[in-house]
């Protein structure tokens, strides 16, 4: 599979690392929603990854850039 064939991820959509995190963290997210299997176990996941999103939005807030590609997102 290659992430350049997903429009998440083509670079003309995103402009920032954080825009195309927050989109790959939505899908994420509606996957969980969508998947009947999943329904049920990923409320915890879907917590998880709503915490990230504002966790990488408030440090974009604060130091004005995205979040240094070391720092684990």
């Amino acid at each position: 599979m290659n992430p350049q064939n997903f429009a998440c991820c083509s670079e003309d959509r995103v402009s920032s690392g954080v825009e195309a995190i927050d989109q790959m963290y939505n899908l994420a997210q509606e996957v969980i929603d969508r998947v009947s299997q999943l329904r049920s176990r990923g409320a915890c996941a879907k917590q998880w990854l709503q915490n990230k999103i504002t966790e990488l939005k408030q440090y974009t807030r604060e130091h004005g850039e995205d979040l240094p590609s070391g720092e684990k997102a």
